[in-house]
């Protein structure tokens, strides 16, 4: 079972697959015939390069000058080889795998708590939760001869946005050793996002956007759809979403109301979110530190919508209005549903400490409901990264 084998008897039969390939080879340069249309119709933009990887042909995702700083990584997953972090093969269990990365993730990221799963996740034998399961930031999962030695990292968009401040640079440099010594680290998935507070840009302009061919890719307009309650124009103040792509598709676009998701009826954040896939196409490393130039060639329409864009939010101001919302929110429904009994308990004479007490009778420490505590992580280190 997963809980009993030892983490070197999954390497017993990937024999060479386990060893570091030499850099570069998994990616040979092809000639691209120079009448090769534009990723995106924006006009300047340069033919998308494609290359070999392993026995597929992928292009490589393209990128545009950007005018300044509006966007940020907001989910990641990629992958490198156990023996980045095990070099000697020493690990004999899946915690002894998990110690040895634990310095690479608390100097990169700010993570320090784990929670072992009882399943692997995504076909690994093993999967340890970054944080814990009020507050999932990711996933570290490794182990399991079908992946051919390989650790898998996860973050979600609470993981990128409490990681320690710079961590995109950091991780973009030790993936870059790692593609120096040959252990060929990849990103799997890259969510880039724009947040716009004053929702200049919304979910209401796509469809007119999508007609006039703004989303289209390679020449080819992609399939749309749309979530929310749009006959009417949202009555119910749920908030609208506008999809481009589908999951399956190697570059998927959402555009939806973020502060309403949130549960402000009367917010107007709303969030513009790529979703970059290497189904079949390498996501390049440099989406990490230089996210803007990848969303902007994304569609023809961003250039137009992000070309005077300098200035990005805070993380912390984006934790902020968050927090703001969802508390806003929980005491909405706490006084409705529980209002008329503290209106009770106070004309019977209990004291405000008392109806307090009552009413976090069998909480442990500072417990927060559970879409509060997702912006109140435990297993981040809050010390400056090294």
């Amino acid at each position: 079972t997963n809980k009993e084998r030892p983490l070197n008897a999954t390497r017993e039969m990937q024999g060479k697959a386990t060893a570091p390939a030499k850099a570069g080879a998994s990616c040979a340069p092809l000639a691209v015939r120079g009448d090769t249309p534009p990723t995106v119709n924006t006009g300047g933009q340069q033919n998308p390069a494609i290359v070999l990887d392993g026995r597929e042909l992928k292009m490589v995702s393209s990128r545009t000058p950007s005018p300044g700083h509006f966007s940020h990584v907001d989910s990641l997953r990629f992958t490198t080889k156990e023996l980045a972090f095990d070099p000697l093969r020493q690990c004999v269990t899946e915690f002894d795998f998990m110690d040895s990365m634990r310095h690479f993730l608390k100097s990169v990221f700010g993570f320090t708590t784990f929670e072992r799963q009882d399943k692997g996740r995504d076909f690994y034998l093993w999967t340890f939760l970054i944080g814990d399961k009020k507050c999932q930031l990711g996933a570290v999962s490794f182990g399991g001869d079908s992946q051919r030695g390989t650790v898998s990292v996860y973050l979600t968009g609470m993981g990128c946005l409490h990681a320690l401040p710079g961590w995109e640079k950091r991780l973009y440099n030790v993936l870059n050793q790692h593609k120096e010594i040959g252990f060929g680290p990849s990103l799997t998935r890259c969510d880039i996002a724009h947040d716009d507070l004053a929702g200049k840009i919304n979910p209401r302009q796509c469809p007119d956007v999508y007609q006039a061919g703004g989303f289209d890719r390679l020449h080819n307009r992609p399939l749309a759809s749309q979530a929310g309650n749009w006959i009417g124009d949202d009555p119910n103040k749920k908030g609208l979403t506008f999809y481009v792509g589908t999951r399956h598709s190697s570059q998927l676009l959402r555009v939806y109301e973020k502060g309403k998701q949130l549960g402000d009826e009367v917010s107007e954040w709303c969030r513009v979110e790529v979703q970059f896939s290497s189904h079949d196409r390498i996501l390049p490393l440099e989406m990490l530190i230089s996210p803007d130039d990848f969303l902007m060639a994304a569609y023809p329409v961003f250039s137009e919508w992000f070309g005077h864009w300098s200035v990005l939010p805070e993380k912390t101001l984006i934790k902020k209005k968050s927090a703001e919302i969802i508390l806003e929110s929980l005491e909405w429904y706490a006084a409705r549903s529980y209002g008329k009994l503290v209106n009770v308990w106070h004309r019977l004479g209990l004291s405000s400490d008392e109806i307090v007490r009552k009413m976090t009778a069998g909480l442990e420490g500072c417990e927060f409901p559970r879409r509060l505590a997702a912006l109140v992580p435990t297993g981040v280190h809050l010390a400056t990264a090294h």
